[in-house]
């Protein structure tokens, strides 16, 4: 497994998750409901983080994530 990217919040992470699925990349979120414990736990110790399972789909799943925070449609 390889970390992929920390996700701002939940909701993008599993955005994220989606675009990637639907692309045929198998990955996980983690740390996704660590906000709780924010304060115990360090800031950025609680980001939701994007897992690859393989990691030989890196290289597409950081372009697909690229163009998803540039506005642009998964596939350009």
């Amino acid at each position: 497994m390889l970390k992929l990217t920390r996700a701002p919040n939940a909701v993008i992470g599993q955005h994220w998750i989606n675009l990637l699925a639907a692309a045929g990349i198998d990955c996980e979120l983690h740390n996704r409901y660590l906000t709780g414990a924010l304060g115990e736990i360090p800031a950025d110790q609680c980001a939701p983080e994007l897992w690859l399972v393989d990691e030989r789909d890196e290289t597409l799943g950081r372009r697909i994530l690229a163009n998803a925070q540039s506005g642009q449609p998964p596939g350009a």
